[in-house]
């Protein structure tokens, strides 16, 4: 398996994007839904941009979905930070939507970490532009090990 952040798009309107996030670290892959306001992709993409561009030692959150039992789908939650050399250091977590399991609400959870290049970042804002705008249904943040 290659490490790596896939977002695939399921359906959208004018007002949400159901996206279907997978993020494999190269031995483990967790797969949940999330659901997100259309004009956060914009937002998502200024913001990353402007990430990508500002140096090292930068921190930067990336939240798609929600958590928690009162959501409809899941959460990706992706902590992205550099070094001093300029690579990309994720930390995610995420979790499924909440089902009864033995009378009980749970969730699935997974957290992974991940190394990337600001190149493939760049990649992955690029195709980001794409799938708001309906051009790409399915984009991949390149991740190295």
């Amino acid at each position: 398996m290659t490490p790596k952040i896939k977002l695939k798009k399921v359906w959208s309107s004018k007002d949400s994007i159901e996206l279907l996030s997978t993020v494999c670290d190269g031995v483990s892959s967790f797969t949940t839904k999330v659901d997100v306001p259309a004009d956060h992709l914009d937002e998502l993409i200024a913001d990353l941009q402007q990430f990508n561009g500002d140096g090292n030692d930068r921190v930067f959150n990336i939240e798609l979905g929600a958590f928690g039992p009162f959501e409809s789908n899941g959460a990706l939650f992706a902590r992205v930070h550099t070094d001093e050399k300029g690579d990309l250091y994720i930390s995610t977590a995420q979790e499924s939507k909440f089902r009864t399991f033995s009378g009980e609400l749970v969730a699935s959870e997974a957290k992974m970490y991940l190394k990337t290049k600001p190149d493939h970042l760049s990649e992955f804002i690029d195709g980001l532009k794409q799938l708001a705008t309906d051009l790409a249904d399915e984009i991949i943040l390149v991740c190295v090990q």
